[in-house]
């Protein structure tokens, strides 16, 4: 009677470690400073098969891709953000949205976003999205704006006015 064997087994399933794919800038891939900050932004699609709900946090760089990725946050060539939104969620996938305040002064050239993700159990991944492009910006600022130099006749000389000029770009 083989009714009475009884075979019993236990196996252990790991945590499955996020991907991170389909990286892409919201908007358009060049991206045009102005002379305060322009806020950009780049997303990625965060999978974890333990579920959307594993991916405990998102971060992100933008670097200028000459450059590089390594050293701080200088506003110049280097931008990071390491609390990326989390958001739309189903399943296995969430989107994680990142956004920098890049400053008039940015450096003209490609830069990339890199992402990186961290489920509950502290596994990582980074991923790399493609080129986007900062044009040079060619800003100056006069200040004050206007003059009022009051009424001369020929032959006389104005008081002097002093004019602060100020490079807004990059």
């Amino acid at each position: 009677d083989y009714g009475a064997w009884v075979n019993s087994s236990m196996i252990t399933v790991d945590n499955a470690p996020p991907t991170i794919v389909g990286s892409s800038p919201v908007g358009a891939a060049s991206v045009m400073p102005s002379i305060a900050t322009t806020s950009f932004s780049c997303w990625a699609t965060v999978t974890d098969l333990d579920g959307y709900a594993d991916v405990s946090t998102a971060g992100g760089l933008f670097y200028n891709y000459t450059a590089g990725e390594s050293g701080a946050d200088d506003a110049n060539k280097l931008y990071s953000n390491n609390s990326c939104r989390l958001e739309g969620g189903a399943g296995n996938s969430v989107y994680a949205n990142c956004t920098f305040q890049l400053k008039y002064y940015a450096t003209p050239g490609n830069y990339s976003c890199r992402f990186n993700a961290t489920d509950s159990s502290s596994a990582t991944a980074t991923n790399y999205s493609a080129n986007y492009t900062i044009p040079n910006l060619i800003a100056i600022a006069a200040l004050p704006s206007t003059i009022a130099w009051g009424s001369l006749y020929p032959g006389e000389t104005s008081n002097a006015f002093t004019v602060v000029v100020t490079n807004w770009g990059n």
